[in-house]
């Protein structure tokens, strides 16, 4: 279940990770860092794995780009963390752009999604500049994100559980 949400009539289109690490990293300045969309991926989904200790292959990465391809967004789903009767599943959401337009941004928990429209839900969310040390910040922020989905995760299902009774 993809919580990438994408405009096709206004030029976004759903693609493949390896098509968006294709597009070109712009060069960084003394005051711009670029946070390369397939680093910011793969930071997030071997953190889900060291975290929840789960197989790279049980993540499903769903991404988009928009804006001629000059913002990303990508939903990393824990498929052993999947709730068949509440139709939900543990999800981190990325967010980022290379013109300076987006925040590198993150949120999880349950049903957690990001928009091109640059809406992104969770109940842990962060954004983060790209100046320098940007990789600092973001690497303690993955974290929180990646250790607060489950626990919001769990919370979500109970209260759906108790509310079904």
């Amino acid at each position: 279940m993809s919580a990438v949400m994408i405009n096709q009539s206004k030029g976004g289109r759903y693609c493949t990770l390896a098509e968006a690490c294709a597009v070109p990293l712009p060069t960084a300045t003394e005051s711009y860092t670029p946070v390369a969309n397939g680093d910011l991926v793969r930071t997030a989904a071997q953190k889900i794995c060291d975290y929840y200790n789960v197989a790279n292959n049980d993540i499903e990465v769903n991404c988009g780009l928009s804006a001629k391809d000059q913002q990303f967004f990508a939903s990393l789903s824990v498929k052993s963390f999947t709730h068949e009767e509440n139709k939900s599943l543990l999800q981190v959401v990325l967010g980022n752009s290379y013109n300076k337009t987006l925040c590198a941004r993150g949120a999880g928990g349950i049903n957690s999604w990001v928009c091109d429209n640059l809406s992104i839900s969770g109940d842990i969310k962060f954004m983060r500049k790209h100046t320098s040390n940007v990789w600092l910040d973001l690497d303690e922020l993955l974290n929180k994100v990646v250790e607060g989905a489950l626990p919001a995760f769990n919370k979500g299902m109970n209260d759906a559980n108790c509310m079904r009774e």
